[in-house]
């Protein structure tokens, strides 16, 4: 996995919420200088939401608020999450992302995810599935 993170910047940590669901999910809010940036979820099954197609299960789920994106916090945050999944015994993980978030798709792809499909969401917005080995 390529190192992105800029030495000026703040490290992003994440603190552990709370093991949920019926598919197990480790839940950690992301955490820069003790603030609260957003949230992370490592599924330890893959899991999908109601509006993604058929086969687009995935593994990880991060949202950063708003006004910390583009700052390279979510880049951190994926590197913090598959070594989550490594720890829990993943061998590799299934990440999807809306065509329209050029962001996401290029860190999903320094961090050496390869695109194994492109389908449209129920919604019709095209959504792309990744697999990273870990």
């Amino acid at each position: 996995m390529e190192n992105l993170e800029n030495n000026d910047k703040p490290k992003v940590t994440l603190d552990f919420v709370e093991l949920w669901g019926p598919r197990p999910t480790s839940i950690f809010n992301v955490i820069i200088d003790k603030e609260r940036i957003g949230q992370c979820q490592v599924r330890h099954t893959p899991g999908k939401s109601e509006r993604m197609p058929e086969g687009f299960e995935n593994h990880i789920y991060i949202e950063i608020d708003p006004e910390f994106r583009n700052q390279g916090f979510a880049t951190q945050t994926l590197g913090l999450a598959l070594e989550e999944a490594k720890k829990i015994g993943l061998r590799e993980v299934i990440v999807t992302v809306d065509l329209s978030n050029k962001a996401s798709i290029k860190i999903i792809e320094r961090n050496n995810g390869i695109l194994l499909e492109e389908k449209p969401d129920k919604q019709g917005n095209l959504v792309r599935k990744y697999k990273i080995a870990l």
